[in-house]
């Protein structure tokens, strides 16, 4: 045994175990099985290293909490700083005329609006509310965070009010305060670090009192893992059970927090239960608060699955019972909530397993993994409230730069251009206003509809003979000591299984989830309407000529905006809802009403199908269609009228705002002069306040910003008049990875926030044939650099500089040609191509074009293709994603596509460069060589009957993409028909 390791102590029985721990005179601490006693056997045996680890762990955890703490420090301070420009702005600045209109838009007290949000903002704290199902161990998860028993445990609901845990320096008194349902605060003494007990059993009788003028209980204690942090609040709440009154209370609260944290007893019946967790969803979903300063952030979530050593210890008997609980977990999320990656939130813990391991001073795998994901919620519950008042800046801001510039496009017009204008811009704000109406009216029908179709599909499916036969079958008849309650009990029992039924049919067919759906597209393509028609309205009276509204318009419009709202309301699926309400019918207390003659109960059991059959008939016959629409109308109409309400009232208060600035100008005629020497000024100081909030939303809210302290460059790979290429790590808290970084040119903020935007839009869709986009600095410094001797050095920007991270791969097309003579096509040294170059060639073209194909997809030109930004990785051939690439580089290149002469790139730019790329990627050689023709210059093209030429069928595709007229050439699609043709040949 004294040869033994570490990694021997796995092979050991219970009995050599235990002898091992009697001889070394350890105790058991409690541990229970013998998988606890190996880890505390390798503990022991490793102690000194194990401890220093563990160790790490926390202080690691210290070190990043700090670094959270200090950059949400920095956010906080950039929005106060926003705030008070704005304030200073509104107050002294903004001519009177634009407020007005501002005001039509977001109400008459919005000076008093942006006030109170500054004030909200510099004093909200970070809310991390901790709840659950009664009896999850929510209780003795909060405990694990703080370190020790504080808070009362049992299985029944033990937590009777909302508990705000303060953290508080290491090292200072605890004392908790309670707040009655006046208002009034009642402080208890601070007490001493002896006095732990006497501190525990005070607060377990206020926090489990049933005296209802209690409203709330804040505790201060030092949260080991929060380090120094006192800006985050843990929340303890009432469980979701069955306790209405608490469960009350806990959804109320919900909009104010921060971050969600939900203990899910993984034990119980396949862990989470739909119904309970719904409400939550429910309710957030009916909280979203005026001008998107509320919105749900599923990155603020996390999902504790408790008690999982149940799970596992059930494992042997249960095949696959861990996998069927996690995947059940994950079903009913996402039935919540569509859209979303939820197994990143998920976590597998045992707390009493946590607790016993850090009390023989260790750190369990899972706890381990689930200290990685609370940072990350700490991080983003952090974050969550700067990001939504940067986003309501944002579009005040944007309202009010749009009224100035709409009103200084009137110093270059005449009065009598102007009458004009204003009379049409007035004429079609009107009938925009009768538009609103109209369509809504017609998308309510269209509701009803909708959902008289969902309920008439349930009321068929339920009452269809093989369903009803399926349900008799599941019936069971329980002895009862009289026949009423037997009964009773029969249609008891029918009631739950057509529920079950009707879940089970949603989640089948989907019909809900689809209505839903459905009718959510159709709202988005009324309203995608009604936008691009004030968004022309908006440019008639700015002097622009109205050619449709751009992407970029249709984003920046206040409707837009709510438009992309829309897309992320959280609905309430069937599941859910048939778990508040089933069919709103009332069962019977007693069936006399069709069993009218009283039988002895021993004659009822001798006759079960019969009463099987007379039950199943009597329920049926209450769920008629008017049920089933009754149930349908209650539960989910409201929901999709919630969206139509959002939408429908914001348009509106737009029309009114442009009305009420039209008229103003009307009434108020100025000047060139006046109007340049009133509003220039204005619109120069909201430039400003545009540019900050630009600068914000790059540095710290886009979901893909990459902290550059997380990145080492390695090598320089490449460098150009348009960007830099490097090789790097990207450390994180499991890995590290080899990326690509790239250094973009110095540009404007507006500039890099389109690249931002283009390529997280890519993020979200990735495809084999696009390199895959990882993510992106905004910062004044470059990345470490490791120089030869392992010294760290970086390079200070004079200006904020945008680098893009990317997957790396292993090369470039250009550069594997280079190594690979033998899969060139036109290689001169051959005197014919082999099958397999040919068909290297086709496969390249074809990947080429799919993922040009992907990018159009999204609404995306690739901006000048080329061999050496195309990249091989692992054999698949991918494009870069489109960069900042300045018109003087592109025009440099030969051949050149006639229309760069007036600087406009198209889709069919894209294809004219593809037929370059196609020439040079069957030549293996640069298509400004030698092999070009000296002829005039319109013909000035490359030779595609050179020597080993191209087939015909290709030769043809590729001078088609070098006409000189954009719309004479190929399709996409065409091109890779040919490719298609030729590979087969």
């Amino acid at each position: 045994m004294a040869d033994d390791s570490s990694d021997d102590v796995k092979n050991w029985g219970l009995p050599k175990t235990i002898e091992w721990l009697e001889k070394n005179n350890v105790s058991d601490q409690g541990l229970q099985n013998l998988e606890q006693l190996h880890d505390l056997v390798r503990a022991e045996m490793d102690k000194k290293i194990r401890k220093k680890y563990d160790s790490d762990v926390y202080n690691k955890l210290h070190v990043e909490m700090a670094n959270i703490l200090a950059k949400n420090t920095q956010m906080k301070e950039e929005i106060v700083h926003m705030y008070d420009a704005l304030i200073a702005f509104f107050g002294r600045k903004l001519p009177d005329e634009i407020k007005k209109c501002i005001q039509k838009v977001y109400g008459l007290d919005i000076h008093q609006k942006i006030l109170k949000n500054k004030e909200d903002f510099s004093n909200k704290k970070c809310s991390i509310v901790v709840t659950g199902e009664t009896s999850a161990g929510k209780s003795s998860f909060l405990n694990l965070l703080l370190g020790e028993v504080v808070l009362h445990s049992s299985l029944l609901c033990s937590t009777r009010r909302l508990c705000h845990i303060h953290s508080i320096p290491a090292g200072s008194q605890w004392y908790f305060e309670v707040t009655m349902e006046d208002g009034s605060i009642i402080p208890h003494k601070k007490y001493e670090k002896n006095d732990k007990e006497k501190f525990v059993k005070d607060l377990e009788e206020c926090v489990t009192s049933k005296d209802t003028s209690v409203q709330k209980v804040d505790i201060y204690w030092h949260v080991p893992l929060l380090g120094d942090n006192t800006h985050v609040t843990l929340v303890d709440s009432p469980g979701i059970g069955d306790n209405q009154e608490l469960s009350e209370e806990l959804l109320n609260y919900l909009p104010n927090a921060s971050a969600l944290i939900f203990v899910i007893n993984s034990s119980n019946c396949g862990g989470v239960q739909g119904d309970k967790l719904g409400k939550i969803f429910s309710r957030l979903n009916s909280e979203i608060k005026d001008k998107n300063l509320f919105s749900f952030d599923p990155t603020c979530t996390m999902f504790i699955l408790n008690k999982w050593d149940a799970i596992e210890q059930r494992r042997d008997v249960e095949q696959g019972l861990e996998e069927k609980v996690w995947n059940n977990t994950l079903d009913k999320l996402t039935e919540n909530l569509t859209g979303f990656s939820w197994e990143t939130c998920m976590y597998k813990m045992s707390t009493q397993d946590a607790i016993t391991y850090r009390g023989c001073g260790m750190v369990n795998d899972k706890y381990r993994f689930m200290l990685t994901g609370l940072k990350q919620l700490v991080a983003s519950s952090m974050s969550v409230n700067c990001k939504r008042h940067c986003r309501w800046l944002t579009d005040l801001i944007e309202e009010i730069q749009k009224g100035l510039t709409i009103r200084l496009a009137d110093a270059k017009s005449k009065y009598e251009d102007n009458d004009k204008k204003y009379k049409d811009a007035l004429l079609r704000l009107s009938q925009l206003r009768q538009d609103v109406d109209s369509i809504r009216v017609d998308l309510e029908l269209k509701c009803s509809e909708k959902c008289k179709e969902m309920a008439a599909k349930m009321h068929d499916h339920i009452h269809s003979v093989d369903v009803q036969a399926q349900l008799k079958g599941r019936i069971n008849i329980d002895i009862a000591p009289d026949e009423d309650l037997i009964k009773k009990s029969v249609l008891q029992q029918i009631d739950k299984l057509i529920l079950e039924e009707v879940k089970d049919f949603e989640k089948r067919e989907k019909i809900i989830a689809t209505a839903r759906d459905q009718i959510r597209m159709d709202i988005n393509k009324k309203y995608h309407i009604l936008i691009e028609k004030l968004v022309d309205v908006e440019k008639s009276i700015e002097n622009k000529k109205s050619e449709g509204a751009s992407e970029e318009e249709l984003e920046m419009s206040i409707g837009g905006k709510v438009l992309i709202g829309v897309g992320l309301t959280i609905g309430i699926p069937v599941a859910v809802a048939l778990g508040i309400a089933l069919i709103p019918f009332t069962l019977p207390a007693t069936i006399a009403v069709f069993w009218k003659r009283s039988k002895a109960i021993r004659r009822l059991l001798d006759h079960q199908e019969e009463l099987k059959d007379e039950c199943l008939k009597s329920v049926l016959q209450q769920a008629n269609k008017d049920v089933f629409n009754k149930y349908v109308n209650e539960h989910h109409l409201p929901q999709l009228k919630k969206q139509m309400d959002y939408i429908s009232n914001e348009i509106p208060r737009k029309i009114e705002g442009l009305e009420q600035q039209v008229k103003d100008m009307q009434n108020k005629r100025l000047s060139s002069k006046e109007i340049k020497e009133m509003y220039e000024p204005a619109l120069e100081s909201v430039k400003s306040m545009v540019f900050t909030l630009q600068k914000f939303n790059l540095t710290h809210i886009s979901m893909w910003n990459i902290d550059v302290g997380r990145l080492r460059i390695t090598k320089e790979i490449c460098a150009s008049d348009s960007l830099i290429v490097y090789a790097a790590k990207l450390c994180s808290d499991e890995e590290e990875s080899t990326v690509v970084i790239k250094l973009l040119p110095e540009a404007t903020t507006q500039n890099y926030l389109k690249i931002v935007e283009v390529l997280s839009d890519l993020r979200k869709t990735n495809h084999k044939n696009v390199v895959a986009f990882i993510g992106f600095c905004y910062t004044d410094c470059m990345p470490a650099i490791a120089s030869r001797d392992c010294i760290l050095t970086t390079v200070q920007f004079k200006n904020s500089r945008l680098m893009t991270v990317f997957e790396m791969c292993d090369t470039t097309l250009e550069d594997y040609m280079r190594n690979h003579n033998d899969l060139i096509c036109g290689n001169t040294q051959k005197r014919t191509y082999e099958k397999s170059a040919l068909n290297f060639f086709c496969t390249s073209g074809l990947s080429i074009c799919a993922g040009m194909v992907h990018m159009y997809e999204q609404r995306l030109l690739h901006i000048f293709i080329n061999l050496n930004n195309i990249m091989i990785n692992k054999e698949h051939v991918k494009i870069n994603p489109p960069m900042i690439v300045p018109f003087s580089i592109i025009q440099r290149e030969w051949p050149r596509a006639p229309e760069l002469a007036t600087e406009q790139y198209t889709n069919e730019t894209d294809v004219f460069y593809l037929g370059k790329v196609l020439w040079e990627l069957w030549y293996g050689r640069k298509a400004n060589g030698p092999t070009r023709s000296s002829a005039d210059e319109c013909e000035r093209l490359p030779d595609c009957k050179l020597k080993h030429a191209m087939p015909e069928k290709l030769a043809q595709i590729v001078r088609k993409c070098w006409e000189a007229n954009p719309k004479h050439r190929p399709s996409l699609s065409e091109v890779m028909a040919v490719l298609g043709q030729v590979q087969v040949m």
